[in-house]
């Protein structure tokens, strides 16, 4: 494996992303090509959040992992 790229394709376990909408480093025009790139892989965008959106509401965050982890 040479390249990051390569490396998020072999990722085999499901992922779950929170991604802030107005993260100042990248809001969904970053996360989708990102998210893209592993097999199964996926993104839940929280509009009005910035970078840390389980900061800006915890208990969403926790409920979003709970649920994700007990599929």
């Amino acid at each position: 494996v040479s390249s990051p790229a390569e490396l998020l394709a072999e990722v085999r376990c499901p992922v779950r992303f929170i991604w802030g909408g107005s993260d100042p480093f990248g809001g969904a025009d970053v996360a989708e090509p990102f998210v893209r790139q592993l097999p199964d892989a996926e993104l839940e965008i929280w509009p009005a959040s910035g970078h840390a959106p389980w900061i800006d509401d915890p208990e969403l965050a926790a409920a979003r992992v709970i649920d994700f982890l007990s599929d």
